[in-house]
């Protein structure tokens, strides 16, 4: 599944259950060549990258500073999920808070509503072709980790190990490599550029009822909100 929006991390997971939801339906694409785009040019390695949490802290001072971010204590969210292939576009709704509270209601055309949400500890899913139940295990770290308004801020709390692994072109620009171990023992990888220190794109695996969903989510068409960009 491939995701383009500049709050990708934080429709990765839900898009992963949506995507579940249409099962039958619709096919997961590969991560890390999406249709119709050329794969990505090879890695340079380096011996004097900065590492992963400079990475991070850069990034936070480029798009507003850790003190703009502090501020923010909800936020409310309006994307649209589509599935070229199936012709399938359904709007989104995601309703966030302090504390890992959140709130995501879909509406698949034709087919009915998808939600997911939790106060911070229990996580729930009730959609079409699964009904409701509670995420467990990877599932439910996976969409805590997304849901926090607070993983650029404190990556220690939601990262066990943060290594800068290689430079990477994406979208014709030179980009970081940042190889994250989650503390459920995932793997993610996050891109950063190189010369502006934006967080252009991440890789990871989601656990789904359908499996496992590789999912790439770049960001672009940055703006500000709130002093945040």
């Amino acid at each position: 599944m491939t995701t383009r929006s500049p709050f990708a991390r934080f429709l990765a997971p839900a898009g992963a259950l949506l995507l579940s939801a249409c099962a039958g339906l619709a096919v997961a694409q590969p991560a890390g060549q999406p249709s119709g785009q050329p794969a990505p040019a090879k890695a340079e390695a380096s011996a004097d990258m900065p590492s992963g949490r400079e990475l991070f802290d850069r990034y936070i001072e480029v798009t507003g500073g850790r003190a703009a971010r502090e501020k923010i204590t909800n936020r409310r969210v309006s994307a649209v999920l589509e599935i070229p292939m199936q012709q399938i576009r359904a709007p989104m709704t995601i309703l966030q808070a302090d504390a890992g509270r959140i709130r995501v209601v879909s509406d698949i055309p034709g087919m009915g509503k998808s939600e997911q949400g939790s106060d911070g500890n229990v996580v729930w899913a009730n959609d079409i072709t699964t009904g409701p139940r509670i995420l467990t295990g990877a599932e439910r770290e996976q969409f805590l980790r997304g849901s926090s308004l607070r993983m650029e801020l404190e990556p220690e709390k939601f990262f066990t190990d943060m290594k800068t692994t290689k430079v990477e072109t994406i979208n014709g620009k030179p980009a970081y490599e940042v190889e994250m171990t989650t503390t459920a023992g995932q793997t993610m990888r996050a891109y950063f550029d190189k010369e502006s220190g934006i967080m252009v794109m991440q890789r990871m695996t989601t656990q789904s009822p359908m499996g496992e969903l590789p999912i790439e989510s770049t960001s672009e068409d940055f703006r500000e909100v709130d002093g945040v960009k």
